[in-house]
């Protein structure tokens, strides 16, 4: 609602202010203890009428009448159903998020200990192999305070900006199963081995 708009609310609302005044001046000041049938001096009835019908016109544009509360309502829930769809939504995939990056997480130390254990009986690993071992040590290693900022109670937009800050600055701090890049990855080749393994026509 723009001011103008507000300004000739303010004004019609003390325009029937006036009148309603002036109707209980004119019925004296005592008219709060009698009964309406008591009244010996009884107002016009036509102008009963004129004032109520501007006070549920007013009650109309202003969005006070019961359906208009109500439909009211029935928006607030539908966007209330369609926040809580989308929160859930976001929520699903973050928890995928996670869940794939803690199960990769798992494969490079199993995979790593047993790249170690090679190591220990004499055989020489490839430098593929020493890669992986380093990039699991310096995950596992960094694991430890991307955790704790996760747990750190901020508000989602400050988790927002101290991630973007890490990821500008350091852009290697996250744990490489957590990043978008190698979960990417991991699709890709889930998909590959999906289109391998169906039936060929």
């Amino acid at each position: 609602m723009n001011l103008d708009a507000q300004r000739l609310l303010i004004a019609e609302f003390g325009l029937l202010d006036v009148n309603v005044e002036a109707m209980v001046n004119c019925m004296g000041a005592d008219y709060l203890q009698k009964d309406v049938l008591e009244l010996s001096d009884p107002l016009d009835e036509d102008e009963l009428a004129v004032l109520e019908s501007q006070i549920k016109g007013f009650k109309d544009r202003i969005g006070l009448t019961p359906t208009n509360l109500l439909n009211d309502l029935q928006v607030d829930l539908s966007n209330l159903t369609k926040f809580l769809k989308d929160t859930l939504y976001k929520l699903r995939m973050a928890l995928d998020f996670y869940a794939l990056g803690t199960k990769l997480l798992g494969n490079d130390i199993q995979y790593s200990a047993w790249l170690i254990a090679r190591a220990i009986k004499g055989d020489t690993l490839k430098p593929r192999e020493a890669r992986m071992l380093q990039r699991t040590a310096k995950d596992l290693f960094t694991l430890v305070p991307c955790t704790i900022i996760l747990l750190i109670p901020l508000t989602p937009v400050g988790h927002v900006l101290v991630f973007s800050a890490i990821q500008k600055y350091f852009p290697d701090f996250y744990p490489s199963p957590y990043t978008e890049r190698r979960q990417n990855l991991v699709r890709l080749y889930q998909e590959i081995e999906q289109k391998l393994g169906e039936p060929q026509e």
